[in-house]
């Protein structure tokens, strides 16, 4: 019973991409909830990075293939094929020249399971360095966090 916290606040969803809109009817439904749930909304589905484009700020460029389309990648260099929903590298892959009919293979299945899916180009500089998360609270920096890459060169 949500009602009896005087307050809810989200801070780690793991399976969240398993059960994407029942997490977001929760959010929703979640009385005093601080974290809003239209946040939790835009930023649960990374469609949010054509905003973030539009807006000026610099992303990785992204082709996102919804389901009912076709599959669109790369003609040469590395590449990652990813859900729109997904968190930790989930059902994420890194792809190399040679390697279409698996990427393909992993586009298709995505696809077919009502996804919408992201191909971006592999950026050899997150191996090296990592990724940085900036956390904001209430419009204000709060602080940072480095990760390791989460991907290496596999076949799917």
């Amino acid at each position: 019973d949500w009602d009896a916290f005087d307050l809810s606040v989200v801070r780690s969803t793991w399976d969240y991409t398993d059960r994407h809109e029942r997490f977001l009817a929760w959010a929703d439904s979640v009385p005093r909830l601080h974290n809003p749930a239209g946040v939790l909304r835009w930023n649960t589905d990374k469609h949010y990075l054509g905003e973030l484009a539009a807006a000026g700020v610099p992303v990785v460029p992204t082709d996102f293939v919804e389901p009912g389309e076709q599959v669109r990648l790369p003609g040469s260099g590395e590449y990652v094929v990813k859900p729109a929903v997904s968190a930790g590298g989930r059902d994420t892959a890194r792809y190399g020249s040679g390697q279409t009919a698996a990427a393909r293979t992993h586009m298709a299945a995505l696809l077919a399971a009502g996804r919408t899916v992201m191909v971006q180009p592999y950026l050899g500089r997150v191996a090296e360095e990592g990724e940085t998360t900036l956390i904001y609270l209430g419009g204000v920096f709060s602080h940072g966090a480095r990760t390791g890459e989460l991907l290496s060169l596999i076949h799917i």
